[in-house]
Formats: structure tokens, sequence, C-alpha cells
């Protein structure tokens, strides 16, 4: 009896779990900020100096009282970028990092971007289709950086990498997105981003 009635408490009291995609350009800050999110919840943590290109997953479990959330890391170079597709079924969510320092990689990353979230070629961004594995799924823009004196701000960089068109789209399509602004290296604006799209992670699979 005592077995059947903790199995039951165990089944009305587990928390749903989730897997959120961390990805983006190399060199945008995606591990530096993952590590810097386990060194905030008191996990073990990588040396932000020892910190190099991701090869494989980097990966970070966080339980809230929403569920648990598993955030993975995938590596951002141009012949690693082709595996993202691989994780894309399986996640609940998506953060896209950018450098929001770096107006010289803009135009790649715009060129990213429509490759992972639209069929439509690269030229015609006016009129963007989405028919891709995020449709429905919330999506979380962090521009990374915001500490730098060279960062370029939200307006600008969603100007040069169309991130409005984006958003539009998915809007219409009733999945949630957002663009913020942080910094990997002192935490500014992080637990934020974090409550946004575990909120909407959770919300969308409802």
């Amino acid at each position: 009896m005592y077995s059947l009635l903790s199995g039951l408490y165990d089944y009305l009291t587990q928390k749903p779990s989730y897997k959120i995609l961390v990805c983006g350009l190399d060199n945008s800050g995606k591990t530096t900020l993952l590590e810097q999110v386990k060194k905030m919840h008191g996990q073990k943590y990588m040396d932000f100096k020892k910190i190099t290109s991701t090869i494989g997953l980097n990966i970070c479990k966080l339980e809230k009282s929403n569920g648990e959330f598993t955030l993975w890391d995938v590596g951002g170079q141009v012949v690693l970028r082709k595996l993202w597709e691989k994780y894309f079924n399986e996640a609940h969510g998506l953060i896209f990092v950018i450098d929001g320092a770096d107006d010289m990689r803009l135009p790649e990353v715009k060129e990213t971007l429509h490759h992972v979230f639209t069929t439509q070629p690269s030229h015609d961004l006016e009129s963007v289709n989405t028919t891709t594995a995020f449709d429905q799924l919330p999506v979380l823009f962090l521009l990374n950086k915001q500490d730098s004196k060279g960062f370029k701000g939200v307006d600008f960089v969603t100007e040069r990498t169309n991130l409005g068109h984006l958003l539009t789209s998915a809007q219409r399509r009733n999945s949630e997105s957002m663009v913020m602004a942080v910094s990997a290296i002192d935490t500014q604006g992080i637990e934020g981003a974090l409550a946004w799209i575990m909120a909407a992670v959770s919300e969308s699979s409802k």
C-alpha cells in the first residue's frame, strides 16, 4: 500500500520536463552565457577564461516551480550549424544568441536566421514565409555583450538582421517571440531572459 501511495504521490507531484535549444554563430557568447547561468544557480561551471568554441553539446539543467528545464548549447561554427536541425523536433523552445557588439557579422547572422526560420530566399526578406519546426515554438533572441562599449543596441541589430519581419511572422502563427539585451559576463538581463523563455515554454506546452 505504501509503495502504491508513494508512486501516486510521485506521479502527482512530478514536474514537466522541457528542452530549450541555445544556438547562434560562433563567438556570440552562448557557452559563456550557459556557464554563467550555472554559476548563478550554484552549479559547477567552467572558468570563463578557459571557454573555447563548443564542439558537441554543453548542457545546463534547471529546476523551477513550473518545470524542469534542460538548456542545450550547440556549436555555432559553419560546419556545425547543419547539425542544429537534429535537435529542432525535440526542443520546446529556442534561444538564439547574437553578438550585439560585432556589426561586421550581422549580415551572416541575418543569413543564418533566415536559413533557420524561413524557406524564403535570403534576397526576398520582405515577404517572410516560415514553415520550419519553430512555427509553434517560443523563441528568444538574445543580443549579448550589452556590457561592451561597442554594443550596437537593440534597434540597430534588429534592423540589420531583419528581426522585425521574423517577429511579425512568429506572432501571426501564435508563437511567442522576444528580443532582449543581456551580458553573459556581468549577468545583466539574464534572470529576466530565463524567466521569459521558461514561462513561454511552459505556457505553450499546455
